[in-house]
């Protein structure tokens, strides 16, 4: 796997440095990389985890199936989140077949 380098960034609440990501988690700061991007003005943020979701794009996780999840997922990691938790409503009308058997299905 090989090193990718996000120089003259910034880290959330840090001063400006180079930062060097390898097997997706920072492994140093300031030093050389076989890939590089200039992020001149440029803040670096880890992904966000959403823990309360009820869906996306008009898409409900009440009613949707596979698809619709994963359309959920790809436009969620799109916009910085890397992980999520669908969160249901008992008030809407849903079949509890269709929950149990799209959200693991997605997996």
């Amino acid at each position: 796997m090989s090193r990718t380098l996000f120089s003259d960034t910034k880290l959330a609440g840090s001063e400006e440095t180079s930062i060097v990501v390898d097997g997706g988690k920072i492994a140093a700061a300031g030093a050389s990389a076989d890939v590089a991007f200039d992020c001149t003005g440029l803040t670096l943020l880890p992904g966000f985890i959403d823990v309360h979701i009820h869906g996306a794009m008009g898409i409900d996780v009440n009613v949707a199936d596979v698809d619709g999840l994963l359309e959920i997922g790809k436009f969620l990691a799109r916009n910085g989140v890397t992980a999520w938790v669908p969160t249901f409503s008992p008030s809407l009308p849903s079949s509890p077949t269709t929950i149990t058997t799209s959200v693991p299905a997605s997996l």
